[in-house]
């Protein structure tokens, strides 16, 4: 930090203010940057500075913030005194700003005793997951793992859903869903297509990948519609990168599953007598699960073979 203050110094944009040193960024309309209180204490701002500056020196190409939207302003200030000292791009330093979670209950707050702990927290999601699983299928082993997977899903999943700016109420009832857009619908879906290769005894994912199959004018909407979205997810992968949106990429798993659910109700895939047609739904259907199971694991979601 004395380094940093040095620096700020010698580039004249430190100065004293009511016995306060400040740098004031009026000219950029980000105010005045409070950098070393009166009583000479140093700030969160310039911790910022000096460890932001100590790590593009070790070879840090780009550094992400995630951090909380109300820190919006006071990390702008931060980015830019960097930038006008000359160490990072504007491009370099980029926050990820996210917006402020509550329970239904309201916001936590150590104050009124409301805080819940992470592990408290956990432990409670994964009780109710157990219980659907006991109710929906009984005789499934291992229950108690699949509940921790599917519990993760929830809380994972109802996070990053939602737009990563916007405020959300966690509601675990709603996170818990095995319905609508939900970590446990996508790991339903996933689960009830293994349950399909397990039927017509292709033994994972990589089966039936490597011919090509011409039926191109003989496919109906359904599989058209599952085809397309398939297609679509390089794409989507890369922009929900690049903006720094995972919600894209949920949204996405959610409506392919929508589509896969449809094509698997409406279009016969053992019944159908062509063989060609039938091979070319059943890698589909291997896709789609390749797919499924690509775009959990990029959100830190297990999809389990079974549930």
């Amino acid at each position: 930090m004395p380094k940093v203050l040095e620096e700020l110094k010698a580039k004249g944009l430190l100065k004293e203010s009511q016995g306060a040193q400040i740098v004031d960024l009026a000219d950029y309309n980000l105010g005045v940057a409070l950098v070393v209180k009166s009583d000479g204490g140093t700030t969160y701002l310039l911790r910022d500075l000096a460890t932001l500056i100590f790590r593009k020196s070790q070879g840090f190409k780009k550094q992400y913030y995630v951090v909380d939207v109300r820190q919006s302003h006071t990390l702008k200030q931060t980015f830019k005194i960097v930038e006008l000292l000359g160490h990072a791009a504007p491009a370099e330093a980029i926050h990820v700003a996210y917006g402020f979670l509550t329970l239904p209950e309201g916001a936590m707050s150590t104050r009124k005793g409301t805080v819940v702990g992470a592990k408290e927290f956990i432990e409670g999601v994964e009780k109710r997951a157990l219980e659907i699983i006991k109710e929906k299928n009984p005789e499934l082993a291992e229950k108690e793992e699949i509940a921790k997977k599917v519990a993760t899903a929830a809380i994972k999943y109802f996070d990053l859903s939602h737009n990563i700016k916007s405020d959300i109420v966690f509601d675990p009832k709603k996170a818990i869903s095995f319905e609508g857009n939900t970590g446990p619908y996508l790991q339903y879906t996933y689960a009830r297509i293994h349950g399909i290769l397990r039927k017509s005894q292709i033994p994972s994912t990589k089966s039936q990948t490597n011919s090509k199959t011409q039926i191109s004018n003989k496919l109906n909407e359904h599989e058209s519609s599952v085809l397309r979205k398939l297609r679509q997810f390089p794409e989507i992968v890369e922009q929900a990168a690049k903006d720094l949106q995972p919600n894209a990429l949920c949204n996405y798993l959610f409506e392919l599953s929508q589509d896969f659910n449809v094509f698997y109700q409406e279009v016969p895939v053992f019944q159908e007598t062509d063989e060609q047609i039938k091979d070319f739904r059943l890698k589909l259907v291997t896709g789609t699960a390749q797919v499924i199971k690509n775009g959990l694991s990029l959100l830190g979601i297990e999809g389990p073979e079974e549930m």
